[in-house]
């Protein structure tokens, strides 16, 4: 059935009702973001990789891992091999390009490193053992950005296996490759 919505042509008036009725679950969703959304009090920066292979720049696959990729896998059922989070676990994701995506705003707790969610970032490169140039670059730059607005210093930021003796991630040497020159 047709109708006019304002000045809008709807084709199809019920999905139009099935559309508005999800939205009412979306909106929830993000209510629920917005009511844990506090001022958080930042005193740690903890550094990831995604675990999903260091291949060149060009490969088909892994130069399309990015933020809503890791979105997907993190809010996947663990029945289905993810983890069930509520978003994805990172504040941000640098793809093997170098591009900087948002994951988490800031503002809300992560779920990237056991024990030290509530006054951390996390910030994961995707990759293994060797992050890219412009990897490495993008990430020397969010880090100056992030000391700076949080007050921070560099022994403020940490590789996940400091926090976690369990893990290997980020896969290299933080304070040679990114801090290396950082007060």
């Amino acid at each position: 059935m047709k109708r006019l919505i304002g000045k809008m042509k709807v084709v199809d008036f019920d999905l139009v009702v099935s559309l508005l009725a999800g939205a009412v679950s979306v909106r929830d969703k993000l209510m629920k973001k917005r009511k844990r959304a506090v001022v958080r009090n930042i005193n740690l920066i903890v550094i990831h990789c995604t675990a999903t292979g260091d291949y060149p720049l060009g490969h088909l696959y892994f130069d399309r891992i990015g933020a809503k990729q890791i979105r997907q896998s993190h809010m996947a059922s663990l029945e289905s091999g993810g983890r069930n989070f509520d978003d994805i676990g990172y504040h941000f994701v640098v793809r093997r390009t170098g591009l900087l995506e948002r994951g988490r705003p800031e503002s809300v707790q992560g779920a990237h490193c056991y024990g030290s969610n509530e006054k951390s970032l996390g910030i994961a490169y995707v990759g293994t053992m060797k992050p890219t140039d412009g990897q490495i670059e993008t990430m020397r730059l969010l880090l100056r950005d992030l000391m700076q607005k949080y007050h921070l210093t560099k022994d403020q930021i940490k590789p996940h296996c400091e926090l976690n003796p369990h893990k290997l991630c980020p896969g290299f040497d933080i304070y040679k490759t990114l801090l290396w020159d950082f007060k």
